[in-house]
This record gives C-alpha cells, sequence and structure tokens, in this order.
C-alpha cells in the first residue's frame, strides 16, 4: 500500500524531520505520541497523493494566505532561495512555507483561482515584500 500522509516538524536545531504515514488516521496517532514524547512547536499533516479543496471549516481566507492543497489548510507562500543535488544553482520560488509545494502546482493555482500569467506578478509582489 502506498504511504499518503507525512507527519513533518522541526527538531530544535531548525532542521525538517519527517515521518511517512498510510493513512491521515495513523498520521494523527503518531503527531499524538510526538507530542506526547514532548515535541514542542508546530506538527503539520500533509497529504503526498492528493490535494484537498477548501473545506467548509477552514473559515475565510486571511489577508497574505493562500490555501495550500496539500497541507489542507490557510499558508503563507514565501520566496524561497534552495538548491539542489539536480540543480547546485542556487534558485528562488515561491513555495508553502510548510509542504514546499510551488505556487506554479496545479492544484495551488486551481483551489487559489490564480491564472498562470498572474503568477508572476504574485511572485514579484512577494518578493518585493
Amino acid at each position: 500500500m502506498n504511504k499518503h500522509w507525512k507527519v513533518l516538524w522541526r527538531k530544535e536545531n531548525g532542521a525538517r524531520v519527517f515521518k511517512v504515514c498510510e493513512t491521515v488516521a495513523e498520521a494523527k496517532e503518531y503527531r499524538t505520541k510526538l507530542r506526547d514524547k514532548g515535541v514542542t512547536g508546530d506538527i503539520h499533516l500533509i497529504s503526498k497523493a492528493w490535494p484537498y479543496g477548501i473545506q467548509k471549516n477552514a473559515g475565510p481566507r486571511p489577508r497574505g494566505y493562500l490555501w495550500c492543497p496539500y497541507c489542507v489548510k490557510w499558508r503563507v507562500f514565501k520566496l524561497l532561495s534552495f538548491r539542489t543535488k539536480e540543480f547546485p544553482t542556487p534558485s528562488e520560488e515561491v513555495l508553502c512555507e510548510v509542504c514546499l509545494i510551488p505556487i506554479q502546482n496545479y492544484n495551488v493555482r486551481k483551489y487559489n483561482h490564480l491564472e498562470l500569467e498572474g503568477i508572476k506578478e504574485i511572485q514579484k509582489m512577494i518578493a518585493d515584500g
């Protein structure tokens, strides 16, 4: 069976740590175990397989936030600089600050009603502060 949920948290030194779970129930149970062990700070549940639309209990969109269909929450998207093994040259992109999904992702655009042409304007607006 595929593992579809990720439990994500940060260590005291800021390093991102995660565990992959098969079901949302298993992920929630693991989050509870982490809290019982004394993990402080935010512990996030992230869908790895399916995007989720805006939930009824999410409330209205806070100013400066976009819907992240993988975090299943309103999130801040920030201009982040990163590099990978495949692309060692630093690159800047507007990403969800938690799950790091880019704003260009089809489902992020779909649930936030963003047009591809408007993405560059949003990126410039975020970069300018």
